[in-house]
Formats: structure tokens, C-alpha cells, sequence
């Protein structure tokens, strides 16, 4: 049962970067660009997002509740085959994910 908290975690902290973070060198934001993501840039720079199609590659890719039932049938699948395969794919984003929980807690 823990394992699958752990791996919930790691589903979160996953879904959260593809679909709303811009990562490292822009990857997640060039990704969601790539998928179809309509973004306007204004004058002063600030990007706008444009609501995806409904059903779009795009919208997958900006939505993290669509997002996060992908992740999550991939890995279930991977823990019915390798409980500790699973277990060992999640923990760098399950202890992201924790970090972060502690820094804006820390914070408030």
C-alpha cells in the first residue's frame, strides 16, 4: 500500500511538470508547443496559453487530471509486471514531489 502512495506522489510531480512547468531549457513548455498548444506572446513578453481543442494532443498535454490517468494506467502496468521496477522509476520524482510539499509548506 505504501508503494502505491509513493507512486501516486511520483504520478503527481510527473503530470504537474508536463503540463505546467517549463522545465529545464523550456522542455515541458516546448513539448506542450510541439502537441499543438496555442501561445500568444504579448509586447511585454508575458505568454498567454489558448484553451486547446477538446480532445487534442494539446489539451492532453496542458491537463493535469488527463494527464495524470496516463501516468497512471502506464504505471500500474509497470508495477503489475515489476513491483520494484516501479517503485525504483518513481522515487526521484516522488522525492521531487515531497520537496516540494515541504518547501511550500516552510513557506506559508
Amino acid at each position: 500500500m505504501i508503494d502505491l502512495l509513493f507512486i501516486s506522489v511520483a504520478i503527481w510531480r510527473v503530470a504537474h511538470m508536463v503540463t505546467s512547468e517549463e522545465g529545464p531549457g523550456r522542455v515541458f513548455h516546448r513539448f506542450r508547443i510541439w502537441a499543438g498548444q496555442q501561445v500568444v506572446v504579448h509586447p511585454d513578453g508575458m505568454e498567454e496559453v489558448i484553451e486547446s481543442d477538446p480532445g487534442s494532443l494539446a489539451e492532453w498535454c496542458s491537463c493535469l487530471w488527463c494527464f495524470s490517468v496516463s501516468l497512471g494506467v502506464a504505471a500500474t502496468v509497470l508495477y503489475a509486471i515489476s513491483p520494484p521496477a516501479a517503485v525504483a522509476v518513481a522515487t526521484p520524482f516522488f522525492l521531487s514531489g515531497l520537496a516540494i510539499f515541504f518547501e511550500n509548506k516552510l513557506n506559508d
